[in-house]
């Protein structure tokens, strides 16, 4: 199974989990700082609904990503 590994150019789990936060970190970070910088741009009338809105589709968002990965994921070209 080791040889099959190195051959195979497997990653460890630990560094591949390592990559996919690095990756996808400052993505988090800048999906979560929409709300509060661009509330008062979107309604300034009212801009803590606008951002309690737009936490809202923030939310959604990632939520949509994590689920719709999480079903599809094996059906992708190169993945068993």
């Amino acid at each position: 199974m080791k040889l099959e590994r190195e051959t195979a150019n497997w990653v460890p789990m630990e560094a591949a989990q390592d990559a996919v936060v690095r990756v996808l970190e400052p993505i988090n970070r800048l999906l979560e700082g929409i709300p509060k910088a661009y509330a008062m741009r979107v309604n300034p009338s009212d801009a803590d609904y606008a951002e309690e809105m737009l936490r809202e589709m923030v939310h959604e968002i990632k939520t949509q990503i994590s689920q719709a990965r999480g079903r599809k994921i094996s059906k992708r070209k190169g993945v068993k």
